[in-house]
């Protein structure tokens, strides 16, 4: 499989244990990654990092999954730009809120992690 697509992912989240296996989880399969531990920050040097996806926790000090997606959502060089979210308030009126913001995925935690990058891969590739 070393023709599989690699992808630059920027993830978000305020647990660095958890961001840092998702990271970990990615770059195994190629990917490389940019974290953030704080979605004050990522607002504002996501586009500057051109990812072609956003990886972010739905509950954030600061600001929260959902205001950055819709951040996201209204700035136009992240248009094309896929958004997953990851969070463990991963009810039915949490995704559909998270929809309604413009995600592209969504993924509960706990996750598995021997699927985790598969599942975000498939976002991406439309699947």
């Amino acid at each position: 499989m070393n023709d599989r697509q690699t992808y630059k992912f920027v993830i978000v989240d305020d647990d660095k244990a958890i961001l840092r296996l998702m990271a970990t989880l990615l770059e195994q399969r190629g990917h490389r990654t940019v974290l953030f531990h704080a979605g004050t920050a990522a607002v504002i040097e996501i586009p500057n990092e051109k990812p072609d996806c956003v990886i972010t926790d739905l509950t954030m000090v600061g600001v929260d999954g959902l205001e950055l997606v819709r951040d996201l959502r209204a700035t136009p060089a992240m248009g094309d730009v896929k958004i997953v979210m990851v969070t463990s308030k991963a009810d039915a009126a949490s995704q559909a809120e998270a929809e309604d913001a413009g995600i592209d995925g969504f993924i509960g935690k706990p996750f598995d992690a021997n699927t985790f990058a598969m599942r975000v891969e498939d976002v991406l590739s439309g699947g």
